[in-house]
């Protein structure tokens, strides 16, 4: 479809090979993600053409590149129910607990995925990877250090429910050596230990974009269309159905099944028509 025109009571569908006439027209298309697929998000530009505003598409359901990662080499590590929390301009936006994944640009799982249509370039995520509050893990580091101090600390360290190789790794940016001795660990090192467990942050350089995004946030806003018909408030006889409405949802079949209802609704109302 290259061009769909309203004329009076009819629309006009011009394709590459000929032109198409119909009283009515269903749009159900897709939004952008996965363009291979064929949803290169032409029906965007279709419902403008045709008097709709269009909700700025955005990739969703995504995994998040994160600036300057420093845990590349630790891609496929997993993090069991995690407290994370998005911040923006030092302002909290929102809490959450789930699982995620490193991955080898930034993070993904359904703890990122799941809330990434609330993220920005910019935004700081943090991940509190233990489950204290800093000062019960002070208080319980301390504890492990006066009972097994001949340790080194990194074995010290392992007692606790994460990676070796991703508290190898804090270790390392902290620049603590892992090899001395659990009790020849200083104050400040050992603080600085606690805030990296307690609250390690990201920096959000960029979503996945539209090739690795699940779904399509934005598209036909949904003042537009009727519930009830799914058809257009603008152009009688438009009727838009799926991702190219401005609907998304979380994992676990709730865009499908959005998908599934607003077609029915919409080819419901069709058959009545016809």
């Amino acid at each position: 479809v290259r061009k769909v025109n309203h004329q009076d009571e009819y629309f006009e569908v011009q394709t590459a090979a000929e032109t198409y006439i119909s009283n009515y027209f269903l749009l159900a298309v897709g939004g952008k993600s996965f363009p291979k697929t064929g949803s290169t998000g032409d029906g965007f530009q279709i419902a403008s053409s045709l008097g709709h505003n269009i909700i700025e598409p955005r990739p969703a359901l995504a995994p998040v590149v994160i600036k300057n990662y420093k845990f590349k080499m630790l891609s496929g590590i997993s993090l069991r129910d995690k407290e994370i929390s998005l911040w923006r301009n030092n302002e909290l936006l929102k809490g959450w607990k789930d699982d995620l994944l490193l991955t080898h640009q930034g993070l993904s799982g359904p703890g990122i995925i799941n809330y990434s249509r609330y993220m920005k370039k910019g935004d700081i995520i943090k991940i509190k990877l233990l489950n204290y509050s800093k000062e019960e893990l002070e208080n319980n580091l301390i504890k492990k250090i006066e009972r097994e101090g001949r340790l080194n600390l990194l074995n010290l360290l392992i007692k606790y429910p994460l990676a070796q190789r991703l508290i190898e790794k804090i270790l390392d940016i902290a620049d603590i050596d892992g090899s001395q001795n659990a009790a020849h660990l200083k104050k400040e090192e050992r603080r600085e230990i606690i805030d990296l467990f307690s609250s390690l942050e990201f920096e959000i350089n960029s979503l996945a974009d539209f090739n690795r995004s699940m779904v399509t946030k934005g598209g036909i806003d949904l003042s537009e269309i009727n519930p009830q018909t799914m058809e257009s408030r603008i152009t009688n006889n438009l009727f838009a159905a799926g991702e190219v409405l401005d609907i998304d949802g979380d994992t676990g079949g709730y865009n499908l099944q959005a998908a599934f209802a607003t077609a029915f609704m919409a080819g419901t109302e069709l058959a009545k028509r016809l």
